[in-house]
């Protein structure tokens, strides 16, 4: 039989698991978004080739006055927006789940650990308890209460709505400031992605922050309804 420590440690392996599965899912998605964006990019891109091919030099102001640098700027409002609500989904039925996992392997502890008696005093191991104990099990919705991250008017939807202007804005700043600089328009392409990609980056931390703080807390909240027992 595997001991407390055993169980605990695949528990843990199989979060990290689901964290990693969810941010593969958000790296897929920021992709294939970012490719939906490449069109318009381009058309940007020929527009500052074309000007500085007519001695022009492409610039702030200049770069303001072009319709296709505003239809760019939002198709990226956009697909930041739509980003945005399919991160605060992946994140609030991750956090459900893990509100359910870390219930469920909580008990699962206290019930190996009900199970294994001490050593008496031989030093040979005893054997499992003959009674089963029974533990409390805390209502679903009370955790989502205690964790306080669910629905709208949540810090994490105020936090994720936050994220389309935010992203707009340092593309826009990526672009002019490499258009400014006379870069290169692939590699103000590749600045403009970087940009784009902090929005990833940001939510890939809050996903992982609140899948493990819903499991946490749900865990810790399942020993102290039984703290009689652990």
């Amino acid at each position: 039989m595997a001991d407390i420590l055993q169980i605990a440690e695949a528990f843990r392996a199989a979060l990290l698991a689901r964290d990693r599965a969810a941010a593969a899912r958000l790296v897929t998605a920021y992709g294939l978004a970012w490719e939906r964006l490449q069109t318009q990019l381009q058309s940007v891109a020929h527009q500052i080739e074309a000007a500085r091919a007519r001695g022009e030099q492409p610039g702030k102001a200049w770069l303001l006055r072009q319709e296709r640098f505003a239809i760019l700027l939002r198709d990226v409002e956009r697909e930041l927006q739509t980003l945005a609500g399919f991160s605060e989904g992946l994140i609030t039925a991750a956090q459900r789940q893990e509100f359910a996992r870390g219930v469920a392997d909580a008990l699962a502890i206290l019930q190996a650990g009900a199970e294994q008696q001490p050593q008496a005093a031989t030093g040979q191991p005893a054997g499992p308890a003959p009674v089963a104990a029974t533990f409390n099990r805390l209502p679903a919705r009370a955790v989502e209460q205690l964790v306080g991250t669910l629905g709208d008017g949540s810090p994490l939807a105020g936090l994720l709505r936050k994220l389309p202007g935010e992203g707009k804005a340092a593309v826009e700043q990526a672009l002019i400031e490499g258009v400014a600089l006379g870069g290169n328009p692939r590699k103000v392409a590749l600045r403009m992605r970087d940009a784009f990609g902090g929005n990833l980056t940001r939510a890939l931390r809050v996903a992982r922050t609140e899948q493990i703080r819903a499991y946490r807390e749900s865990t810790q909240a399942t020993y102290r309804a039984n703290s009689d027992r652990v």
